[in-house]
C-alpha cells in the first residue's frame, strides 16, 4: 500500500513523503522523500493527490506516478527509495495514470481541466495536451482511468471501449488517445448536470464505468448514488443505481473489486460514506449494499484493493480489510500515521 504522508523536516518547511506498507508487517515501511514544503506544514496546496503504481510488464510494480498540487509530476523509484523524475507542470495536479499500451507514456490531470500526456523518455515537454470542451472554466481534473487490455480479454460480453477516461465534477469524458477527439458519455446529460456533481469514477472490468454523483444540497430528492454505465450502441445507459450511503462535501474516490478466484463472485465497489466515516461494500449485480466497515475517525478519502484484499485511506489512518468469505470481510490491520 502507498500513502502519502507530510512530517515537520524542520523549523521552517516540512517533507512530504511517498510510505509504502507492506501488508504482512506494517511496521515494515519504505520512504520516498518527495519533496519540502515552506511553512512548517503541508496543506491542500502542497499535497500529493494521486498515486499510481505502474502495472505494466517490465516495471514489476516498483515504480510510482505521482501527481502534486505542488504543480508537479513524479516517477519514484518505491524500491530502491529514490526519484527518478521530476516535471514541472502548467498547474497543480489532481490525478494520474499509467498507459497500458506502453510503458513509457503516462498521463496527468491537471487542476485547470486539461490533461498532459508524456513520454517518460523524453519528459521536457508533453507528447500532447488534450483539453476538454467548452473552453475556460474548467474543473479540475480529479480521476483519470485507462481500461486494461486484459480486462477486455476477459469479457465476453466486453462493451468498454479502450483509451483513456477521466473524471471532473461536470463528469466523465472518454478520449480516443489514437485521436484528438474526445466523447462524453458520463450519463444521461439530465442526470450529472441536474442531480449532482461527479466526485469519483472507476472502471468495473471490460464492462462499464461506474460515476458517483453528490447529494445536491439544493434539492431533496438528488440523494448521492453510484451510477453503473454500459455501452449499448453509441450511447451510455445507467444500468443500476447504487445509494444507502451519503456524500456531500469529500471527493470519495470509488474502486470496483474483483480478482476473486471464484468466477461466481459478484463484483464489488468500494468507497466511502461520508456520514459514518465508514467504507462500505456494494454489489454491482444488484445494487445492494453488502457491508460496513468500522469507521475511520476522519471521512475516507481514497480506496484500493481486489477481491482479496481493500485498503481504503483517510487523514491519518489506514484501514486494511480481508475477505472472509463472499459478502463478509474482516478489518485486519488498522496503521496509523
Amino acid at each position: 500500500v502507498m500513502v502519502s504522508e507530510a512530517g515537520a523536516w524542520d523549523a521552517h518547511s516540512c517533507m512530504v513523503t511517498l510510505t509504502k506498507l507492506r501488508l504482512d508487517a506494517p511496521r515494515l515501511r519504505s520512504v520516498t522523500q518527495l519533496y519540502t514544503v515552506d511553512g512548517g506544514g503541508a496543506g491542500s496546496l502542497s499535497s500529493v493527490r494521486d498515486v499510481r503504481l505502474a502495472s505494466n510488464a517490465g516495471w514489476d510494480g516498483h515504480l510510482a506516478l505521482v501527481a502534486s498540487a505542488t504543480r508537479r509530476m513524479m516517477v519514484c523509484d518505491v524500491a530502491n527509495e529514490c526519484v527518478h523524475l521530476n516535471v514541472a507542470l502548467p498547474a497543480p495536479a489532481w490525478s494520474c495514470a499509467w498507459s497500458c499500451s506502453t510503458n513509457t507514456t503516462v498521463y496527468v490531470g491537471l487542476q485547470n481541466g486539461k490533461i498532459l500526456e508524456f513520454d517518460i523518455r523524453n519528459s521536457s515537454q508533453p507528447t500532447r495536451c488534450l483539453e476538454p470542451p467548452g473552453g475556460q472554466g474548467q474543473p479540475p481534473v480529479h480521476t483519470l482511468l485507462v481500461p486494461h487490455p486484459t480486462a477486455r480479454r476477459a469479457s465476453p460480453s466486453n462493451t468498454l471501449p479502450q483509451g483513456l477516461y477521466s473524471a471532473s465534477t461536470r463528469g466523465v469524458l472518454h478520449w480516443d488517445v489514437s485521436s484528438n477527439a474526445a466523447h462524453e458519455f458520463a450519463a444521461p446529460e439530465g442526470v450529472l448536470c441536474g442531480r449532482g456533481v461527479c466526485t469519483a469514477a472507476s472502471l468495473h472490468g471490460g464492462l462499464g464505468v461506474v460515476a458517483s454523483l453528490r447529494r445536491n444540497l439544493h434539492t431533496h430528492n438528488a440523494p448521492a448514488c453510484h451510477h453503473l454505465l454500459s455501452r449499448q450502441g453509441e450511447e451510455w445507459v445507467t444500468q443500476r443505481v447504487l445509494a444507502g450511503h451519503d456524500s456531500y462535501s469529500v471527493m470519495s474516490r470509488s474502486c470496483v473489486l474483483s480478482g476473486s478466484s471464484s468466477p461466481y463472485s459478484p463484483s464489488l465497489l468500494a468507497s466511502g460514506d461520508e456520514a459514518t466515516q465508514a467504507l462500505c461494500l456494494w454489489n454491482l449485480d444488484t445494487g445492494a449494499v453488502v457491508q460496513k466497515f468500522d469507521s475511520h475517525r476522519t471521512p475516507v478519502l481514497d480506496v484500493r484493493g481486489n477481491r482479496d484484499l481493500v485498503a481504503s485511506l483517510s487523514q491519518h489512518t489506514v484501514q486494511l480489510c480481508s475477505a472472509d468469505s463472499e459478502y463478509t470481510w474482516e478489518p485486519v490491520r488498522v496503521s496509523t500515521g
